[in-house]
């Protein structure tokens, strides 16, 4: 069964990221332009909140398909520098490594090979 990525989680995960300063980075890799990330960091700093954060991560996933916004949202965290948060929000079952070995067949065929041992 493939993970949601849930309204709950985002709104957590945009309150760990909150406004920290390679919140600017995890825009561009989300695929955001520079001066639309600005405007969700202003909304942080106008409401002294996450606030901005998190309509950001709202908006990215409307824009998303679902069955892609796990592994982009892994990505985007990890080349930002927010690793630690995909540990900590992610690491159930084991998600970040499941879609590295989707793509790959030969890691897919050496499990296979080897449940037959």
């Amino acid at each position: 069964m493939m993970e949601t990525l849930t309204d709950e989680k985002l709104i957590d995960l945009a309150e760990a990221v909150g406004v920290d300063a390679k919140l600017l980075k995890l825009g561009l890799k989300l695929g955001f332009k520079e001066s639309e990330v600005k405007m969700y960091i202003s909304t942080n700093k106008r409401n002294d909140s996450s606030e901005g954060t998190s309509y950001m991560l709202f908006d990215w996933k409307k824009k998303t398909r679902r069955a892609n916004a796990i592994p982009d949202l892994i990505k985007a965290l990890t080349d930002s520098g927010f690793a630690e948060l995909v540990d900590e929000f992610f690491s159930t079952g084991g998600v970040a490594t499941d879609g590295v070995n989707a793509g790959s067949p030969s890691t897919a065929a050496s499990f296979t090979d080897n449940a037959h041992l």
